[in-house]
């Protein structure tokens, strides 16, 4: 159900949403990855891409590569979470599908960080119920340095992962040996902070001002915030319930209570999925939410280390099945689909505003006379309905040449931001910004049909 989400928010193009039409389009035209803010380990997120890129010249597949690289990440690790525990701790999942659920407000498919954090579940949940697997080390062995690679902020999961080992090695004896894997994420973690503090650029420094940070912390909707409370809630609830799983006081409250509120999840994300359609809460990353993911990484942890279950001495011990009784698998059941419904509404949502404001722009630049439109802060008018706040943003010239009309239907024209339109034919440059060039003859014969403008 969520993979089929995913699958058409990729269709529609969603992962193109700001910072990804712009990576699209500098993949599209040079074959080569790119590397921003010096995060080289986005390279292998572009993969799919770059691999198509060699097999054809279609735009729309090329896009679809793209789209589908991306949106595979966290649907892939919300797989290999739910194999992972599926045997011997399914209520592990939810934490999972918590997790996931908080990432839906962000609009961004290519942070480097929400990766990290998708990335990091599959081995959280491997350390718990498979600490004897191979697969689990090799894993653990991979990741780290890929942490270390994607974002500057990956010191914090992999020091989340580090205590995770951690704690496994001494909560059962047989598994003393993670006390290296516990190490080796240590030391990834110390790499990427020295990295972070030596080597952040200016961009990633203006997020430590105050104004800056505050706008990059919080969503822009009190019913996003209402939605991440609830699911912090729901976090605590959990683990609290499982870590007291043996009371009779808790067998009696735990599954009503959480089914009570859960179920409170697919109204709240009908509500802002209706605010992603006309335009508001409409934001590329509300590092909040991060915080929340991680934060529920760890209460997964602490759920399974304060678990009062059987011994871990011997391997491949899972975690105590007492919160069975608990937590029953019809409580279980319709607790995962509340969250999953929620999951899937939101995912479609931002599918369906973008689709809208995609459908708005391909109009916008076949349906004009003029050969270059300028592109501005209330200009041009058809970018200035509610609607349309999806796409309105600096990388809006980039999607217009993405998200076009038919080429058997003619040229399109370009949106140029600033004065950019006035020297394309004197200088045979297209000027998007102050920053990013290209010669119209390569934008041409890479996304044309497009109209020449007229010489000076």
């Amino acid at each position: 159900m969520i993979g089929l989400g995913y699958g058409i928010a990729a269709l529609v193009g969603l992962p193109l949403f700001g910072d990804g039409g712009h990576y699209f389009v500098m993949v599209a035209m040079d074959g080569a990855p790119l590397i921003s803010q010096g995060r080289v380990g986005a390279a292998l997120l572009q993969v799919p891409a770059l691999l198509a890129w060699r097999l054809t010249d279609d735009l729309l597949l090329l896009r679809h590569a793209f789209a589908f690289g991306y949106v595979l990440i966290p649907w892939l690790s919300l797989c290999a979470c739910w194999w992972l525990v599926r045997a011997r701790a399914p209520w592990l999942l939810l934490f999972a599908l918590l997790s996931l659920l908080a990432l839906q407000i962000n609009f961004s498919a290519v942070s480097e960080l929400l990766a990290s954090l998708a990335l990091a579940w599959p081995l959280a949940l491997a350390l718990w119920c498979h600490p004897d697997r191979d697969g689990t080390w090799a894993y653990g062995l991979v990741l780290a340095p890929l942490l270390v690679l994607l974002h500057p902020l990956g010191f914090l999961v992999a020091w989340v992962l580090a205590l995770s080992a951690l704690a496994v090695a001494y909560r059962g004896s047989a598994h003393r040996a993670l006390r290296w894997l516990a190490a080796w994420f240590g030391l990834a973690g110390l790499v990427r902070l020295g990295w972070t503090l030596v080597g952040s650029t200016s961009y990633e420094r203006g997020r430590l001002q105050p104004e800056s940070a505050t706008h990059y912390l919080l969503p822009d909707s009190s019913a996003q915030l209402a939605l991440l409370a609830l699911v912090a809630l729901l976090g605590l609830l959990l683990m609290l319930g499982l870590w007291r799983a043996r009371s009779p006081a808790v067998r009696r409250w735990l599954a009503p209570v959480l089914l009570g509120l859960g179920w409170f999840l697919p109204l709240l994300a009908l509500l802002i999925g209706a605010e992603f359609l006309v335009g508001t809460g409409v934001k590329l990353k509300a590092a909040l939410s991060v915080v929340l993911g991680l934060g529920l990484l760890v209460l997964a942890s602490l759920a399974c280390w304060l678990e009062p279950g059987p011994t871990w001495a011997a391997p491949g011990v899972p975690p105590a099945m007492a919160v069975r009784g608990a937590l029953p698998a019809r409580a279980l059941t319709g607790l995962i689909a509340a969250v999953s419904a929620a999951i899937l509404i939101l995912v479609l949502a931002r599918a369906g505003a973008w689709w809208t404001a995609t459908r708005a722009l391909i109009n916008l630049t076949i349906d004009t006379e003029a050969t270059c439109l300028r592109y501005a802060a209330n200009t041009p008018y058809g970018l200035q309905w509610p609607w349309m706040v999806i796409i309105d943003d600096w990388v809006v010239p980039l999607n217009a040449l993405v998200f076009r009309a038919d080429p058997a239907l003619g040229p399109i024209a370009l949106l140029v931001g600033g004065d950019g339109c006035e020297g394309i034919a004197a200088t045979g440059m297209v000027h998007f910004n102050s920053w990013l060039a290209r010669p119209f003859a390569d934008l041409d014969a890479r996304f044309g049909p497009l109209r020449h403008p007229p010489g000076p």
